[in-house]
């Protein structure tokens, strides 16, 4: 076995840090969208509040102030209970469950009180999103680069071992606990940015309303604050990605007896000093300590810990300290092979049953278990995943369809339909699960998919037919038929609700 050098170690923990930096990348990309569409779904129903009630696109405060009617009531309170519904489904913040169902007890609502809600509803999904996608950013980040910082330094002394499984209370442990300087964690951080966000829509729409103006102003200072919010956003995913990839390389350089490890900083023009100044520094291991003696220095730090070994470091100390037998590990050795080979009970026994659950749902549509393990711990995913095989399971969703034509779908969905506007000025701000089933189509129910540049033509050609409003069990909702497809659109939320190919028997009104 040739003794590696240094130069070895800093490639390949560097290596290591940009795909767990992918990571974090992946999360914000989750992240994003998700504040763009709340942007989107505040701005619809602020305009399609001014176009409700306003005169010359101008509403006084004591307008503003005037209570719904019993009609108006009936509505909002069926927008109450889906959210309500979706809050329990993902797990919002229960404050904000409180005041949900506190206002669907109320006998009077003002029509801004209205609005605020339903724009609140909107902002409180998105910010509910990027914690759920933090706090599974730091499962994941943790899980994947301790076993990976292991299957490196086995690699590189060409002696392996195997390794017991994550300490899932430890885990547990480590991401509740708040490691910066100020003492916040990262919940804290996002409820934070969520209560300034909150706080400016309400004092925007309620300021509009006092001076009587247009409602322009007011969507432009929310927009800002919205990208304010994104932007806190992106920091605080790549800064998290940072110190639970740092954590997890103390914890697998703990494990095999590493004694010293190395800071190794990204050296170009947007080094921080700190970083300059700490590239190069190697501490004794009960020094590690994120934020002081190693990454992350600062908000999207870069640098990174390599081991730092003595000449005398062979490896085999820590594996005889963990049952006496040791394997060759090739230099060429895959990950994947390394995990399945070394790391003991890898996927937990509960997982493997729930995996057994969907397999029986979706037969040869299922995913490998491993992929179903790496869908079970992304949120987002993981909420598509459920989703799409609800679908399959009621027969809406045809069988024959796999899990990533289910993603590619919405995704074109959302691409090609998100923020457009409806030949009669209804801006589309979101989807239904049942529209992408729709989309794709059904064998088993004898219903065919459509193509979605067909639903942004039928939404937007002034030639298709578009029905009068009409009043459902959830909600309002209106009808856009061109030749091939029927679109059903609620115009309060601009949210698509269901779509279906046009019969050759129905004919469009000329």
């Amino acid at each position: 076995m040739a003794k590696k050098n240094a130069e070895y170690w800093k490639k390949r923990f560097a290596v290591l840090e940009t795909a767990s930096n992918s990571y974090g990348q992946q999360a914000f990309m989750h992240i994003e969208p998700a504040f763009d569409v709340a942007q989107r779904q505040i701005q619809a129903a602020i305009e399609a509040w001014y176009g409700r009630f306003a005169k010359n696109n101008q509403i006084t405060m004591q307008e503003a102030k005037k209570l719904l009617t019993a009609a108006e009531l009936k509505e909002f309170r069926w927008d109450v209970k889906e959210y309500i519904k979706y809050g329990r489904e993902n797990d919002l913040n229960h404050l904000w469950m409180k005041e949900l169902e506190n206002a669907s007890a109320k006998f009077h609502i003002s029509r801004l009180e209205a609005l605020k809600i339903r724009t609140q509803q909107a902002a409180e999904v998105a910010f509910g999103n990027e914690l759920d996608v933090v706090d599974a950013l730091a499962r994941k980040v943790f899980t994947e680069d301790y076993y990976h910082s292991i299957f490196e330094i086995q690699r590189g002394f060409n002696v392996g071992w195997e390794i017991g499984q994550i300490d899932e209370r430890k885990l547990e442990k480590l991401v509740a606990k708040p490691w910066a300087a100020d003492g916040k964690h990262f919940s804290q951080r996002i409820w934070d940015s969520r209560t300034q966000l909150v706080s400016e829509l309400h004092n925007q729409l309620t300021r509009t309303c006092i001076l009587g103006k247009p409602p322009d102003d007011a969507i432009k200072a929310i927009s800002k604050k919205f990208n304010t919010s994104k932007n806190q956003a992106g920091r605080l995913v790549m800064t998290e990605q940072a110190y639970f990839h740092s954590e997890a390389q103390k914890e697998a350089f703990n494990d095999l007896d590493v004694e010293e490890f190395e800071v190794v900083a990204t050296l170009d023009k947007d080094t921080s000093e700190i970083c300059q100044e700490m590239d190069g520094k190697h501490f004794p291991m009960k020094d590690y300590e994120a934020g002081v003696t190693a990454p992350p220095f600062h908000p999207w730090c870069r640098s990174v810990t390599v081991p730092w070994f003595a000449d005398n470091y062979t490896g085999e100390r820590a594996a005889r300290d963990a049952d006496g037998k040791t394997y060759y590990v090739p230099d060429d050795m895959k990950y994947s092979d390394w995990k399945k080979k070394y790391v003991k009970d890898a996927i937990k026994d509960s997982d493997r049953k729930l995996y057994e659950k969907y397999k029986g749902i979706l037969g040869n549509n299922a995913p490998s278990l491993e992929k179903f393990i790496e869908i079970r711990y992304n949120d987002f995913n993981w909420n598509e995943f459920k989703a799409y095989s609800s679908s399959i399971r009621s027969g809406e969703l045809s069988a024959f369809a796999d899990f990533d034509l289910y993603q590619s779908t919405s995704r074109e969905m959302d691409d090609k339909l998100l923020g457009i506007v409806t030949s009669n000025n209804i801006t589309i701000t979101g989807k239904s699960k049942h529209s992408i089933a729709r989309v794709i189509g059904s064998v088993e129910q004898r219903r065919n998919g459509v193509q979605v540049s067909d639903i942004l033509d039928a939404l937007t050609n002034s030639e298709s037919e578009i029905l009068p409003v009409r009043q459902m069990k959830n909600g309002r909702s209106q009808k856009f038929r061109n030749k091939v497809v029927e679109v059903s659109v609620n115009p309060d939320t601009g949210n698509i609700i269901q779509v279906n190919p046009v019969h050759s028997r129905r004919k469009v009104k000329s």
